[in-house]
């Protein structure tokens, strides 16, 4: 319940602010009775979570509930450090309990719910050389069967998110290993090229029957998703960047499909989306922005998350605009301003960039974003270059 009061406190706050004025009126003066009263039931929801965690049977689905909201509220607070200890905490905790296979309707909302988080915080400013979490997978009813079929969208939903972040713990695996060719590596990204075909297939035909336009959305926001993983997975073995311009058509019809879907959620709805705890569009437009290297594409993903809901999961739609910005001008040089207009010039693979990782400013940067491009000068060479850039964010 407290968790639940502060979590309402912020958020009439940022409705009736704006999160930009909220953030900078809270930085200044935190003696408002709606900032105190936050602050208190925040307190004392942390207080009475780390009782419930020390006790001799822990109420799991407090602490499931509990995880994700508290990411959410150190987030919102603008702390990204603290609410990624919340969640690695709270999914470090719950991977070691045993999972019912009949689990409820709350247990899958929870479940999956904290499975978006955790890809989110997965993906989070680090579409390359990412700090991974503990993902945590969600039982379906079907699992196990040689072929998924779903019975409803929910079910596609929570296999999208699992099969997700299997793709990424395996990007991750294969940023460690020695050699990214061997056949053990191959043998695993075969694997998971057919499981997310499959989940493809399966998806084909749960959309036969007649869908209404929000479950429409929910589906297109899904194959986004499984077509943004498959570029991964492709790309991933190599360690050119050069690889992802096999898909700049792809990257395209992406943008496609995420652009009515931001003109309904900021325009066409009575009141704009301003929050979600669901792994949705931001880091889609992002990854799109630093990956595709076609400097008309990768602007208008740039453009879309301007338009797109502010704040996803942990993401922030400004900072992200922002970041990719810095990863345009470091990789194009001039080069857009200078192209030939009947060519599309793309960037050498010297030029591209690895990683594009947005951290947390402390005080001594004046609030202003802190980037860090990592490159690689020598093509050929797996020694790295980082460069710091700070974006005022304001």
């Amino acid at each position: 319940m407290h968790t639940v009061l502060a979590f309402g406190a912020y958020h009439q706050q940022i409705s009736s602010l704006g999160y930009i004025n909220w953030k900078s009126s809270n930085q200044a003066d935190s003696s408002g009775v709606l900032v105190q009263f936050a602050l208190y039931h925040h307190a004392k929801a942390a207080e009475l979570i780390r009782e419930s965690v020390s006790s001799a049977d822990p109420p799991l689905q407090v602490i499931k509930v509990a995880c994700a909201l508290f990411a959410i509220l150190e987030f919102l607070q603008g702390n990204r450090m603290a609410a990624i200890s919340h969640l690695t905490s709270g999914m470090g905790l719950l991977e070691h309990q045993k999972v019912s296979h009949k689990a409820g309707q709350f247990d899958l909302w929870a479940e999956s719910t904290l499975s978006s988080l955790s890809l989110s915080q997965a993906l989070y400013g680090r579409p390359r050389s990412v700090r991974f979490p503990n993902l945590w997978v969600v039982p379906l009813p079907n699992e196990g069967k040689s072929s998924p079929s779903f019975a409803n969208i929910e079910e596609a939903r929570i296999a999208n998110f699992n099969l997700n972040g299997l793709v990424l713990l395996f990007v991750h695996k294969v940023e460690q290993a020695v050699d990214p060719q061997a056949p053990e590596i191959t043998m695993e990204q075969k694997s998971l090229s057919i499981q997310l075909a499959d989940w493809k297939n399966a998806v084909n035909i749960l959309v036969a029957q007649n869908l209404t336009e929000v479950e429409a959305e929910a589906i297109a926001l899904m194959r986004a998703h499984q077509k943004i993983s498959w570029i991964f997975l492709t790309c991933c073995t190599t360690q050119y960047q050069t690889t992802f311009d096999q898909h700049i058509a792809s990257f395209e019809s992406l943008l496609d499909i995420f652009e009515p879907i931001i003109t309904h959620l900021m325009i066409k709805l009575h009141m704009p989306r301003m929050f979600s705890t669901e792994l949705c569009i931001i880091p889609c437009l992002f990854y799109i922005a630093i990956k595709c290297r076609h400097p008309k594409i990768r602007r208008r993903a740039v453009d879309l998350l301007r338009k797109a809901p502010r704040r996803e999961a942990l993401w922030d739609a400004e900072e992200a605009a922002l970041a990719a910005e810095a990863a345009i001008s470091f990789e194009e040089h001039d080069m857009y301003e200078i192209e030939n207009k009947r060519q599309i010039i793309l960037p050498p693979e010297e030029r591209r960039l690895h990683d594009v990782d947005i951290q947390e400013s402390d005080s001594a940067d004046n609030g202003s974003l802190r980037v860090v491009l990592k490159s690689r000068p020598f093509a050929s060479c797996r020694i790295f270059q980082e460069t710091v850039v700070y974006i005022n964010a304001s």
